[in-house]
């Protein structure tokens, strides 16, 4: 009977620490689901005159991304202006490679929320840690890689998300952009999906990344 009751003792530790394990992965990754996230209208990260002509979404699995492309790429045919998605303060700008190219990293934070840009060739002038910005402003310009054929591809990787433990935890970004931002990246995307052919790419926001707007 003792042992009876001891072996039960003992699983009944096993599912509260298993139970705990699973209750803290989960909040540790989705804080919001707890607290909830702040209130936020933020807008794209370059102006209305440089819509992308190109642009491979959040979540989409490739060979180079099995766990699902971790942001959003915008493409253009020039250099087109990077802008600042929001009131925030830059946190970091760090020197990064990109295959054999030497690119920058530029972090904006809004309150708990952070924008990332990636696969920048240079910045505007003053934007460094500790700038603040306004939504609009100009932080820099995306790195170009000249293709063979002739012509050259500009891209911004770029990311939306919250700092969560241990690392950065990334928000599909539609339901924080302000209304008309929303239209206007919806309307590209439109244009562009048709040829998109990737089975785990035909929306802004796929797999994992599907539904985490707020």
């Amino acid at each position: 009977m003792k042992l009876l009751r001891l072996a039960g003792y003992i699983l009944l530790g096993l599912v509260l620490v298993l139970g705990l394990r699973a209750s803290w992965s989960y909040l540790k990754d989705r804080p919001e689901s707890f607290l909830g996230h702040e209130e936020i209208a933020i807008g794209l990260p370059y102006h209305s005159q440089d819509e992308p002509t190109g642009i491979r979404p959040l979540g989409e699995i490739e060979s180079v991304h099995p766990n699902g492309h971790e942001g959003i790429d915008f493409q253009w045919a020039y250099a087109a202006q990077l802008v600042a998605t929001s009131d925030g303060i830059i946190t970091g700008v760090t020197k990064a490679k990109d295959g054999d190219a030497a690119v920058l990293y530029v972090t904006l934070k809004s309150g708990e929320y952070k924008s990332v840009y990636k696969e920048l060739e240079s910045v505007a002038s003053g934007i460094r840690r500790g700038t603040k910005v306004k939504q609009g402003d100009l932080l820099g310009y995306p790195h170009g890689t000249r293709f063979p054929e002739g012509h050259t591809n500009y891209q911004l990787h770029w990311e939306f998300g919250y700092d969560s433990f241990p690392g950065f935890s990334r928000l599909c970004p539609l339901e924080y952009f302000d209304a008309d931002s929303k239209a206007r990246i919806e309307q590209a995307w439109a244009k562009i999906v048709p040829a998109h052919t990737n089975p785990t790419g035909q929306a802004l926001c796929n797999e994992k990344f599907a539904g985490l707007g707020n």
